[in-house]
């Protein structure tokens, strides 16, 4: 069997000992004790040692501005259903992203509902991809839509716009905003836009966080798409109909006009004739007969219940943010971030000085761009490996590139049914060598492990579970100047 969480690795540690294992997390005992504050020191201390493939992570930045705000998850919660990539934080401070539709009672790490979440905890302003539409003093504007004014940007704050003149940010009709590059954002990327309307009260600043769930995102974020018959929605899929929005209760959801379905069957109701439910299976039925008491219409086989053929497809019932099948709306809080360090560096996205870009989520160290570019050389000469001008400070890339910068980097990950064996077992050497002195103060144990620690290690290295692929050399100048 596999390692499937620390535990396994601590009692890996105590075999290469000789020591007692531990039967429970919860365990009192002096073995579990010191296990307990080795585990995730070294976990990251071996991390952040060599590049792991299975810990190396891509992640887009973008360069800090003005309008900047951090992303706060919300704590996780075993009553919330989280829809797909909702994020959270665990009671240690990791953050992950939710995997799965109807997401309820799954605590992450533990459960395949969960991943871990490595982008970037920072949010700008939506800015629209394609050309703006010049503002019209007579054209009536609905909330999210953007326009150009004198040169500049700027997103409606209302519905029912007309004839308002755009202005500055304490407008109450029109906020401005900046222009992103034609690729669009990236899978992942967070921005936020102002939100006005019933649901804005439960908003800190009036704004509301939006996950981009594609790449080449071009779509307004606050704008719901049109039903369409022919599109195949996924659960929680958002969509606008008939004036409303509406959720996609189902996976497969396609050509299934949005309504609202049948209150679902309950045993203790009597029904008349006539009277809809829906089924545990998500199947609409009719009432055959009156006094209908106790047939479950899954199982009544068509005597009192008529099966319709239509599915409970759509729900109004969870109250949304209005958003476009491309964004998912992130109930997280925004704050706003004061702009110190590095002094001197933006913040502004240009060429012409230094940008600052905020590291991703759990970053440890870089990994290298592009690791099998400069393989082959022609007489010593470098073969094209590209040379960066980012410098890393606190916890922030550096750099006159004006981005989007896609890093490629270590990643803290803390899921150990998705680390490497060979991690694992180097892993359990180092603890058992570090505890070695607390649990047995045996040189003979110690040197076990030793040998054990440099020997896992060195295999995995051999089979390039720590990434050891072609990096440029470097130029030798004896040999190019001859050449």
């Amino acid at each position: 069997m596999a390692f499937l969480d620390s535990l396994d690795i601590a009692n890996r540690a105590l075999f290469h000992l000789g020591a007692t294992r531990i039967s429970s997390p919860t365990e009192n005992s002096k073995n579990n004790t010191t296990m307990s504050f080795l585990y995730d020191k070294l976990r990251r201390a071996e991390l952040r040692r060599n590049v792991w493939r299975f810990a190396t992570r891509r992640a887009v930045m973008r360069s800090m501005t003005s309008t900047t705000m951090s992303v706060v998850p919300s704590q996780w919660s075993i009553t919330q259903t989280y829809l797909p990539g909702s994020l959270v934080s665990d009671a240690n401070g990791y953050v992950w992203i939710s995997k799965v539709a109807e997401n309820l009672g799954q605590l992450p790490g533990q459960s395949v509902g969960w991943d871990e979440f490595f982008g970037t905890l920072t949010a700008d302003i939506y800015a629209q991809v394609s050309n703006y539409t010049a503002w019209s003093s007579g054209t009536t504007y609905v909330t999210g839509q953007q326009i150009s004014y004198n040169g500049a940007a700027y997103q409606s704050l209302q519905s029912a716009n007309t004839n308002n003149i755009p202005s500055a940010a304490s407008s109450a009709w029109w906020f401005p905003i900046s222009v992103v590059g034609p690729s669009g954002y990236y899978a992942g990327e967070i921005v936020y836009m102002p939100i006005s309307g019933a649901n804005n009260n439960s908003v800190p600043g009036g704004f509301v966080a939006f996950l981009s769930l594609v790449n080449g995102n071009t779509t307004v974020p606050s704008v719901p798409a049109a039903w369409v018959a022919t599109t195949q929605y996924g659960q929680d899929a958002s969509v606008s109909y008939s004036g409303g929005q509406w959720r996609s209760l189902i996976a497969f959801n396609q050509n299934n006009i949005p309504a609202t379905a049948p209150a679902a069957w309950v045993a203790a109701t009597s029904y008349a004739s006539g009277n809809t439910v829906t089924g545990a299976d998500g199947f609409i039925y009719s009432s055959a007969v009156n006094s209908n008491l106790g047939n479950n219409p899954e199982t009544d086989g068509g005597t009192n219940w008529t099966p319709t053929g239509a599915v409970a497809a759509w729900s109004q019932s969870v109250p949304l943010f209005p958003s476009d099948t491309s964004w998912l709306p992130l109930y997280a809080t925004l704050q706003p971030t004061t702009f110190i360090y590095p002094v001197g560096s933006g913040p502004s996205t240009e060429t012409e000085t230094r940008n600052v870009f905020p590291l991703p989520n759990g970053f440890l160290r870089e990994a290298p761009q592009d690791p099998k570019r400069g393989s082959v050389s022609f007489l010593g000469a470098p073969s094209g490996l590209p040379y960066y001008d980012w410098e890393l400070e606190n916890n922030f890339l550096v750099s006159r590139d004006p981005g989007p910068i896609v890093l490629r980097f270590v990643a803290d990950t803390v899921n150990v049914q998705g680390f490497d064996d060979m991690f694992c077992e180097g892993l359990a050497a180092r603890m058992g060598l570090e505890a070695c002195e607390d649990i047995t103060q045996s040189d003979a144990k110690m040197q076990i492990c030793t040998q054990a620690y440099s020997k896992f290690m060195g295999e995995a290295r051999t089979v390039n579970a720590i990434e050891t692929g072609s990096t440029e050399p470097p130029e030798d100048d004896y040999i190019t100047c001859r050449a």
